[in-house]
């Protein structure tokens, strides 16, 4: 018995994928793919796109591969920079029991449509329940999009949870329903990937003086914990100096420094919902925000990649 996959998906809106057939063909370390559209129209035309591969020995191996493709498209909508929606494996339509059995009467399948990944026997042939499209569009060539999945697979290896976390927020991003929201969506895959580090070990014994001073003071023991509590906190960098610390890291300081603009219209929207800034002015710096996001993740992945590849294998 053989046993195969497919991934139903979508992009943000306002995109599509630029041709004329029905579905693309084509191999990533030597395992074969098809790119279709799931309602019969050209791709150009689809509401939904499936990505399917087959040939597997087991069920087991065929879920363990297709859970690495829904990462490998998780990592195409950063390197395409255009959200995918790789979904939840949510039904979007279902088959009676009745209707099931004629098919397998007549020697068939039927499955239902699922938004994300489904795994199923692939030794006979099978029918999808489709159900009312999502209203998608991506504007890549198949050319790019091959391309950037097969990126994406050898980079995916080291996709650890933190990435995994910021490629599904970055990608979320696209779906947002305001500008705001994407805004800061954006700075959250930033911090997600931002890990605040020590200061200074004079500055750290220097709380530490003041929290001993604060253990003798007037104050209640209530009131001692908590500002305790916030002394012990300024023993590492803020948030949004470890996020500039990353992005001199994988970009350049003078990014770390448009990063810094960036984290002041954040504080602005989140604290007093003011942009600090004119709406045009704001509309651009998402534009260039959502860039600087793409670029560092993918820095980050092929840091990984290099790092991954240079470590003798144990």
């Amino acid at each position: 018995m053989k046993f195969a996959y497919r991934i139903r998906f979508h992009f943000c809106k306002g995109n599509r994928i630029s041709s004329d057939r029905v579905s693309e063909e084509f191999t990533i370390d030597g395992q074969p793919f098809r790119l279709e559209s799931a309602n019969g129209n050209s791709l150009k035309e689809s509401d939904a796109v499936v990505l399917s591969s087959r040939g597997f020995d087991t069920e087991a191996e065929a879920l363990a591969h297709g859970e690495k493709i829904k990462k490998c498209l998780s990592l195409c909508g950063a390197i395409l920079r255009h959200g995918i929606d790789v979904g939840k494996e949510k039904t979007l339509s279902w088959a009676s029991r009745p209707l099931i059995e004629i098919f397998e009467e007549q020697g068939a399948q039927l499955i239902n449509d699922v938004h994300g990944l489904t795994v199923y026997s692939d030794d006979i042939e099978t029918k999808m329940i489709t159900g009312f499209p999502v209203r998608i569009t991506v504007s890549s060539q198949p050319e790019q999009f091959i391309s950037a999945l097969e990126t994406a697979y050898k980079l995916s290896p080291k996709l650890g949870e933190k990435e995994k976390i910021a490629f599904d927020l970055y990608n979320s991003s696209f779906f947002e329903t305001s500008n705001n929201a994407r805004f800061l969506t954006l700075i959250s895959v930033v911090e997600t990937l931002s890990e605040p580090d020590k200061e200074k070990q004079d500055v750290i014994e220097l709380i530490d003086e003041l929290i001993t001073h604060l253990k003798e003071s007037a104050l209640d023991k209530t009131e001692k914990m908590i500002v305790a509590s916030r002394l012990g906190s300024l023993k590492r960098k803020s948030i949004s100096a470890s996020a500039r610390q990353l992005i001199q890291k994988y970009l350049n300081k003078e990014e770390a420094g448009i990063y810094g603009n960036f984290y002041t219209i954040r504080s602005g929207l989140l604290h007093d919902g003011n942009l600090r800034c004119k709406e045009n002015e704001f509309r651009e710096k998402l534009s260039q925000l959502n860039d600087m996001v793409s670029r560092l993740l993918i820095e980050i992945m092929e840091s990984k990649a290099i790092t991954y590849e240079r470590t003798p294998n144990t």
